[in-house]
Parts: C-alpha cells; sequence; structure tokens
C-alpha cells in the first residue's frame, strides 16, 4: 500500500511539474511578444525580467534590460535595473564586460 502511495505521489509531481513547465514557456513567448511589440514599455520590461529571475535566467534578463536601455536611454530606471542584475549575477557581468575593453 505504501508502495501505491508513493507511486501516486511521484506521477501526481510528475504532472505537476509539467504543467509548471508549460505555463513557464507560454509565458515566456507571451512576454517576448509583448516586449517585440512595445520595446517602450516599462511595465513590459519589468515583468519579464522579474519572470526570467525567478526561474534563474538572469543573463537572459540583463540582455532584455540592456536592450531596453539602448531604444530608450532616458529611462533612468533601467540603470537602476540593470545594476540590480549585476547585483543578483555577483557582478560577473560587469567584471567581464570591463575586461574585454581595451
Amino acid at each position: 500500500m505504501q508502495k501505491a502511495l508513493t507511486e501516486n505521489n511521484n506521477a501526481e509531481y510528475q504532472r505537476k511539474t509539467a504543467e509548471y513547465q508549460r505555463v513557464l514557456r507560454e509565458a515566456d513567448f507571451a512576454f517576448k511578444t509583448i516586449v517585440r511589440v512595445l520595446p517602450y514599455s516599462p511595465e513590459a520590461i519589468f515583468r519579464y525580467v522579474n519572470l526570467l529571475v525567478s526561474i534563474g535566467r538572469v543573463e537572459d534578463a540583463r540582455t532584455i534590460a540592456v536592450t531596453s536601455q539602448k531604444l530608450d536611454p532616458l529611462n533612468a530606471n533601467m540603470d537602476n535595473l540593470i545594476q540590480e542584475l549585476n547585483r543578483i549575477s555577483g557582478g560577473r557581468v560587469a567584471r567581464r564586460r570591463r575586461r574585454c575593453r581595451p
């Protein structure tokens, strides 16, 4: 009986994990689409970045923020966001970029 419960719990866990992954893929696709259509929308950028950071894709989040900053250089919030993403990633990106400069 214990084995049957364990197998049932495992099957339920796998089903929920698969559903979670499906929802994440759909959210990622939806945010990519929104950012392409509204690249100047800070709300879309911030929400997409939050999603990416929450699933451990900090480098992708930083790429989105840097691209947005290039499109809207007067948006000081993007500077703050990029600094925070650098802090989250341990500054690895900023240090690596500095080393590449002549």
